[in-house]
């Protein structure tokens, strides 16, 4: 079988079938938790049917998502709050640095101690129902953040604003002086080489998850090197959005004028 290099990703595997429906059929049976190889078999079939008939895989099949569905194809086993924890302990532990390096940026700043302060515990709080909602509907987040990524943005800016708004009380007494009392501080530098540090292994973690969860989709027909996808894309790329906010809430920090 001969690919065309002008397509890419999955769809490169599958040159009868139309770009955009290929890659919404896989999508959803990636959303579905089904095994690479499974989705590469379904592929292949609906590829062969095309280029047997020379009809559309639209004409025929429909709508991709609604196809990719009707197939009732095998999951993946759920391991529940178990198989959750390789995903939740690297988000985590970038959340918590990123928490440490926005606090740290007006103090560093004006030379002072970071405060630890109920503000801050209740950011804390914040944080852990999110992880908890990501573990409970994770397949619900990462459909929004796919098929929707303006709104899962602005929602996860929200879920941020949320944790870290709280801990901000300090530069804002008049709004939450009922959280802005410190009980105990920490020298700034220190917590922000602590949430570098948190980033930089939250990072890592994440990335070797990854490596080691790699379940490419293969086309059962041929055996090249299978070429990113649209999802392979976003999971690289959306290492870098806490990171990336890491920033923008230090320089916030940083510019917001003091007490």
């Amino acid at each position: 079988m001969t690919t065309d290099p002008t397509r890419r990703g999955t769809a490169a595997h599958a040159p009868h079938v139309e770009e955009d429906w290929a890659d919404a059929f896989v999508l959803e049976l990636r959303l579905l938790d089904v095994h690479g190889t499974v989705i590469g078999d379904a592929l292949a079939e609906v590829d062969s049917h095309c280029a047997d008939s020379g009809e559309g895989a639209r004409e025929t099949f429909g709508d991709p998502v609604e196809y990719a569905r009707s197939l009732d194809l095998p999951r993946m086993p759920d391991t529940g709050w178990r198989g959750m924890v390789p995903v939740l302990v690297p988000v985590g532990v970038q959340l918590a640095g990123m928490f440490a390096v926005s606090a740290s940026a007006g103090p560093l700043r004006q030379g002072e101690a970071v405060a630890v302060t109920g503000g801050q515990a209740v950011g804390a709080l914040v944080l852990a129902l999110a992880l908890t909602a990501l573990a409970v509907w994770a397949e619900a987040i990462l459909r929004l953040f796919i098929e929707r990524p303006v709104l899962g943005f602005l929602g996860f800016s929200a879920v941020i604003v949320a944790v870290v708004l709280p801990g901000a009380a300090v530069v804002m007494p008049s709004a939450m002086a009922g959280l802005a009392g410190p009980f105990t501080s920490v020298p700034a530098v220190v917590a922000l080489g602590g949430g570098v540090l948190l980033l930089a292994v939250g990072c890592f973690l994440e990335i070797r998850r990854r490596d080691a969860d790699a379940d490419p989709v293969v086309d059962p027909r041929s055996a090249p090197e299978p070429e990113p996808t649209g999802w392979d894309r976003w999971q690289r790329w959306s290492v870098a959005i806490i990171p990336f906010w890491s920033v923008v809430l230090f320089a916030l920090g940083w510019f917001l004028p003091g007490r």
